[in-house]
């Protein structure tokens, strides 16, 4: 059977789509996509998802010895947890690295390391670059190189010393954060087994995203080596962005190691050098390293921004820790500058920094990888430069690089640099970093994702929680290495009194009434919540089951809620807010409360 009758074979739709990415018909025959009714999708991926392109992957086999294959839907389907999903394989299996037909590469490409290879997202830019003369790899997504926070093991089976590799982005990734940040894991990934790897992302053309395969298509091969020319490792540049006002420039000053000390025990008793000045009371000394951790959205990046504003500005953190006023770095390589710019807009509205204040300086998203030397002695330069009070960075995962931080080798050397640069500067470095998704909601048992180096070599650790609805937070210090004192308390965002956002501290009883309240909202103002249910989120946010019996019973004299159950059983007591028609009344005879010790 010819090229062309196999590809003719394929659905029109399916056809058309292959075509317009560049693909000839030879390359189309020779990768085997096949068209699949919507039963054939459901006989290869186990789901009843509508029809869709069939994409083999030559030499991979799922867990069950069956071809390894992948499904593009011809319209997005929607998972049971809400996701919308346009690619599917088989539920369980792990991803797989796609390599084009052998016709298009370079033979023992394998094992060749003078042979050049170039990774992207999808496997319709692999076949077109490898169909163009580009040796090409494909992975499913731009964090599909991972499975279990480990390299995929397809990488293992390629020799990688030596070898020239460009990692090939979409367009759009310039401004997407967290999936730029994949592609950097993967260059670094790539670095760390030796490779020469570089990394490029494709120009923008209008608004559409453009991948590998629509710039061939509109621009040929000649512009797009003109484009993988510019490749250049992750960590190439690190420009910094004033913030307000340009900073006093001294020359750089590089500290020696110093030699080893010894010290006999009756000379060391005897110094009595103090402990360095607080930058931020409670929250993190000059010379310190502070752990700010938590899950996704628990408002950990607007207080880093917070925390370098009020260093700066000299005034009290969420209004209660004193700052040792001076200038600060934030180091934001989590958000786009777009979003970044927006936050700070909001919180500089909300609480605007006085005319005095020291320089706020910005290191927006970009190529910043703080896993080699060089790198690190570049921002060191930047750093002596500012001469900092604070630096915040914001993620840690974000600047690690190649840094495996499920090693604790690696993560406790990656982290002595930043302890070394803390101490030389006199300053305090807050690293920003993740919780896994999946830990307790009480920060006193929440962990950082990786290594338990990360949070044993910080001196102070800080957890960040979200509690019920809205905009309201925990935060928690779980370490304090300097000191007994360890703050616990609740934080909201809401609007300032003139507009903006402003971060606002409360008491651990405010905390325990926004959980109640912000659930009771949550539901139909005729209906009743089980007093069980709300117990369990208020234990869950960290708050004891003592509090939330006494602040349940002062909303309900405040007139806020009512209860209503079984007075000689609080298993079955059930709140609601008080409706709106007998709020006022509520308020002046206690609402409706059953006789009873308590909620």
């Amino acid at each position: 059977m010819s090229a062309v009758t196999t590809a003719e074979a394929l659905a029109p739709n399916h056809l058309a789509d292959l075509r317009a990415s560049g693909l000839s018909d030879e390359t189309i025959a020779a990768a085997g996509f096949r068209s699949l009714s919507a039963g054939g999708v459901q006989a290869v991926v186990g789901m009843d998802a509508g029809p869709g392109l069939a994409i083999p992957y030559a030499g991979c086999t799922d867990s069950d010895g069956s071809p390894y294959v992948r499904v593009r839907l011809d319209k997005p389907f929607r998972t049971k947890d809400g996701h919308s999903a346009r690619y599917l394989t088989r539920t369980g299996e792990t991803p797989r690295l796609y390599v084009p037909p052998d016709a298009l590469m370079a033979a023992d490409w394998r094992t060749d390391t003078t042979v050049g290879l170039h990774l992207v997202e999808g496997e319709k830019k692999a076949l077109a670059m490898a169909q163009a003369g580009y040796p090409a790899l494909a992975v499913a997504g731009v964090w599909a190189w991972m499975t279990n926070s480990r390299p995929l093991p397809d990488l293992d089976e390629i020799a990688w010393q030596g070898r020239e590799v460009v990692v090939v982005g979409d367009s759009d990734l310039r401004n997407n954060a967290q999936g730029a940040n994949g592609l950097r894991r993967l260059c670094g990934a790539l670095i760390s087994r030796k490779a020469h790897a570089k990394l490029v992302f494709l120009p923008a053309d209008g608004v559409a995203k453009v991948g590998a395969d629509d710039f061939l298509v509109r621009h040929g091969t000649e512009a797009f080596a003109k484009v993988l020319a510019t490749a250049a490792a992750p960590h190439a540049s690190l420009p910094v962005l004033e913030y307000q006002e340009e900073p006093e420039l001294t020359e750089p000053a590089r500290t020696p190691t110093p030699a080893l000390q010894v010290v006999e025990l009756r000379d060391f008793l005897a110094d009595e050098t103090p402990l360095p000045a607080p930058v931020i009371e409670n929250i993190g000394l000059a010379g310190s390293l502070t752990l700010l951790f938590g899950p996704p959205e628990s408002g950990k990046s607007w207080l880093g921004a917070e925390a370098a504003r009020c260093v700066t500005s000299g005034r009290p953190f969420l209004g209660r820790f004193a700052c040792t006023k001076g200038p600060a770095v934030l180091v934001e390589q989590e958000s786009a500058p777009s979003l970044l710019r927006a936050r700070l807009a909001e919180l500089e509205a909300g609480d605007p920094r006085a005319e005095d204040a020291a320089p706020l300086m910005l290191l927006p998203l970009q190529d910043l990888w703080l896993d080699t030397p060089e790198a690190q002695a570049t921002f060191r330069d930047v750093a002596v430069n500012i001469a900092p009070r604070l630096i915040v960075v914001d993620t840690a995962i974000s600047v690690a690089g190649a840094t495996d931080f499920l090693s604790a080798g690696q993560v406790r050397t990656w982290l002595r640099y930043f302890r070394q640069l803390a101490s030389d500067l006199g300053a305090l470095i807050i690293l920003i970093a993740h919780s896994p998704k999946w830990v307790s909601k009480d920060p006193q048992l929440a962990a950082v994702y990786g290594s338990v180096d990360f949070g044993a070599s910080a001196d102070f650790a800080l957890a960040a929680v979200a509690l019920g609805g809205g905009q309201n937070f925990r935060l928690c210090c779980v370490k304090n290495r300097w000191g007994t004192d360890r703050p616990d308390l609740t934080f909201a965002i809401g609007p300032g009194p003139a507009g903006g956002l402003v971060l606002s501290a409360a008491s651990s009883s405010a905390g325990v009434r926004r959980i109640i309240l912000d659930t009771l909202d949550a539901v139909d103002s005729e209906e009743w919540t089980q007093g069980a249910e709300l117990s369990r989120l208020v234990t869950e946010a960290g708050f004891s089951e003592r509090t939330f019996r006494k602040e349940a019973l002062r909303l309900i004299m405040d007139g806020e809620i009512e209860r209503d159950g079984d007075p000689a059983d609080k298993r079955v007591h059930i709140f609601r807010r008080v409706p709106e028609s007998g709020a006022e009344s509520g308020a002046k005879s206690g609402a409706k409360v059953c006789s009873g010790a308590g909620p």
